[in-house]
């Protein structure tokens, strides 16, 4: 296994992997201690003579500020053998919270304007550190992407998916997201957006300070949000809806609980699809538009599936990643 990883890893940096070589280097930095690991990088570093070697430190710092991977070296000799060696330290440090993250590219050249996307899966969440410290979690099935210039001209986002921002005020570049249907402005605050492509819906909430939102398909019908606001936007009609919130609920994921309001049994399933990282099956159609509330923080899914058995009452059997629901 030492031998398969080092030689992904090399692949990688020399910028000839295929998808198939990074989905299984993905998989071995996960199950390989840290140890190997060391080793593997500090052998890597000596041979692309790079003038020093890969402490834990470093890697901290990388991770810290990812803006040592996006800035151009100016000191060392081979500024693109550093760059994609800083690329696989945020790789590995990422690994460990279950994301995946890759650059576009095209003839072993990673320039500027090339996108750096983190992604995540099922039952994965990841915390990404942007060049100017802004934070963002990202939760479950979800992708953020940014230019690797970010922060140059400009701090801009693309997401899919449901993301946690808080965000460093700069007077002089405002801070964008940019979903399919909606573009997020703002200076400095924290907020949640809710944008999955499957949902009808797109879903903001503001927690601190004032945000400016524009849809794309009415740039006119501009909407300003305050804190404990949450705006509802339809896909389908473009009709746009704001009421108050609790900002505990609208943070629940955070704390890796999940809570509902009057929700469809179906629609309940789907949230704990993605968050357990499994595939339910239901077959009791009465259930499924039956609206259930409560909240669910238990990190085991038999857990979940009690707490549904005794509202319900009915049959569950797991086999693998599938779970299927029958009546009694």
């Amino acid at each position: 296994m030492s031998a398969k990883l080092y030689g992904l890893l090399n692949r990688y940096i020399s910028g000839k992997a295929s998808n198939e070589e990074l989905k299984k280097l993905k998989i071995l930095v996960g199950i390989t201690d840290e140890e190997m690991l060391s080793e593997h990088l500090n052998q890597l570093w000596i041979e692309f003579e790079m003038q020093e070697k890969p402490s834990g430190t470093v890697i901290r710092e990388i991770y810290k500020n990812i803006e040592q991977v996006h800035k151009p070296p100016m000191v060392y000799r081979k500024p693109g053998w550093f760059l994609r060696i800083a690329v696989v330290f945020l790789i590995l440090l990422l690994s460990g919270l279950s994301t995946y993250l890759y650059i576009t590219r095209e003839n072993g050249i990673l320039p500027h304007n090339r996108q750096m996307v983190v992604q995540t899966e099922r039952g994965q969440q990841a915390t990404i550190f942007l060049p100017d410290s802004s934070k963002v979690r990202l939760n479950v099935e979800s992708s953020l992407q940014y230019k690797q210039n970010y922060g140059h001209s400009n701090r801009q986002v693309n997401l899919s998916g449901e993301a946690f921002f808080e965000i460093v005020k700069d007077e002089q570049k405002p801070f964008i997201v940019q979903t399919e249907y909606l573009d997020i402005e703002v200076l400095g605050t924290s907020f949640n957006v809710y944008s999955y492509n499957y949902e009808e819906t797109v879903e903001m909430a503001l927690i601190s300070g004032k945000i400016k939102i524009t849809p794309r398909s009415q740039p006119e019908n501009i909407t300003y949000l305050k804190p404990n606001e949450k705006l509802f936007y339809n896909k389908h009609s473009g009709k746009i809806k704001v009421e108050k919130t609790d900002n505990r609920f609208e943070t629940a994921w955070l704390r890796g609980a999940l809570v509902f309001r009057s929700i469809p049994v179906k629609d309940v399933l789907k949230k704990i699809e993605r968050k357990y990282g499994v595939t339910i099956h239901l077959n009791i159609p009465a259930v499924e538009n039956d609206k259930f509330t409560g909240s669910i923080e238990s990190d085991y899914i038999t857990e979940v599936m009690q707490i549904f058995q005794t509202h319900y009452s009915f049959r569950y059997k797991i086999e693998g990643d599938n779970i299927y629901i029958s009546s009694k």
